[in-house]
């Protein structure tokens, strides 16, 4: 240890040399560990662990179950469709339908459905499917009730419609009766 003199003194003090900075390097003052705060820490730590993990988990299985089943509002995506397995075809667009709000003539909104549809006629599918963007309103709510069970085809679904939008025709007035 190097020497050094205080000012006014005769008395050389050793001063430490290298690490000395560390209060636990120092023998004459040693740390002391408070071993019940770091056993309190240890156990918060674990407990703290331990519901990250419990939460970790939880979220997993809300992903897994609404990854599962096509999920929407706790309903099965499928139970949501008219049309099962529904595959559009390549470059498919929409045609702009005229909408019907349950108060037209439902024969005439069928024809021009049918006629903007000309080119997937045999695609009972399709037709099912793009029927619903030609409705508003009550209609609309009408086919949302509908279920896969009842419609089976193009055929199924005009019947049905008939069958609820029928009386319209009935009581709406021609040009003739005018």
């Amino acid at each position: 240890m190097p020497q050094q003199f205080q000012a006014d003194t005769s008395m050389p003090i050793n001063y430490r040399t290298g690490s000395g900075s560390n209060p636990g390097d120092n023998p004459i003052n040693p740390i002391i560990l408070d071993l019940d705060n770091m056993a309190e820490e240890e156990r918060v730590r674990t407990e703290l662990l331990k519901e990250l993990e419990d939460q970790c988990k939880w979220l997993e299985e809300k992903f897994r179950v609404m990854e599962s089943a096509d999920y929407h509002c706790g309903i099965d995506a499928k139970d949501l469709s008219l049309v099962l397995d529904l595959v559009l075809p390549l470059k498919f667009k929409m045609p702009e339908f005229e909408k019907y709000n349950g108060t037209s003539c439902l024969e005439a909104h069928i024809t021009m459905c049918y006629r903007r549809m000309a080119g997937y006629v045999h695609n009972d599918q399709l037709l099912i499917h793009c029927f619903q963007d030609s409705l508003v309103g009550s209609a609309a709510k009408w086919y949302n009730q509908l279920s896969w069970a009842q419609i089976h085809s193009w055929k199924d679904l005009v019947q049905a419609f008939m069958k609820q939008y029928g009386h319209v025709t009935d009581i709406a007035p021609d040009r003739i009766t005018l």
